[in-house]
């Protein structure tokens, strides 16, 4: 019998959508530090960029015999290179002549993601 290739579909609340083999993993953070909260009047926590990231993956199962099977998948996260602030650690509004990044001040601790990655896996199944 021939090896057949196969995808996951699904769908999965606001955090991600599946379509087909691709899926798109949209995100909106917040950061809170509870020192910047202590007066009534305070700016609230720093809002960073939103972005989207694009992930792709294939799995193929091979049936070797009646007895085994190998299962081959390789997955390619954020396939567009999508650069983006990941996370911060710090709570620094933007100054008048504070130096920016997609409106975030540079002054804060903030990490970015990671470019495109890969990974591939084989399993056998008997």
């Amino acid at each position: 019998k021939a090896p057949a290739p196969s995808a996951l579909f699904f769908m999965k609340s606001r955090l991600f959508i599946i379509l087909g083999p691709f899926f798109v993993r949209r995100f909106k953070r917040r950061i809170q530090q509870p020192a910047e909260f202590s007066t009534p009047n305070n700016r609230g926590s720093v809002k960073l960029p939103s972005f989207s990231l694009l992930d792709a993956g294939i799995t193929y199962d091979w049936k070797i015999n009646t007895d085994y099977n190998l299962v081959l998948r390789l997955n390619v996260n954020n396939v567009l290179d999508e650069e983006y602030i990941s996370e911060s650690l710090t709570n620094r509004h933007v100054e008048s002549g504070d130096a920016t990044y997609k409106g975030v001040s540079v002054r804060n601790q903030a990490y970015f993601g990671y470019g495109r990655t890969w990974n591939f896996s084989m399993r056998l199944k008997f």
